[in-house]
């Protein structure tokens, strides 16, 4: 799950900076792997309910 170390890390590096360097890492995924890094996976672990949540 992408940022669930945040908290910590951020002691390191800005947000803005941990999500620049993943988006580099993930650049040559799928668009299903990247979803699944960037939010369907807290989705399931957290059972969340998709039509609460805010799109962009």
């Amino acid at each position: 799950m992408f940022a669930s170390n945040f908290p910590v890390s951020k002691l390191k590096i800005t947000f803005n900076n941990l999500f620049n360097n993943y988006k580099k890492i993930v650049e040559k995924f799928s668009i299903d792997e990247k979803r699944y890094l960037f939010s369907e996976t807290a989705i399931e672990t957290y059972n969340l309910n998709k039509s609460l949540l805010k799109k962009n």
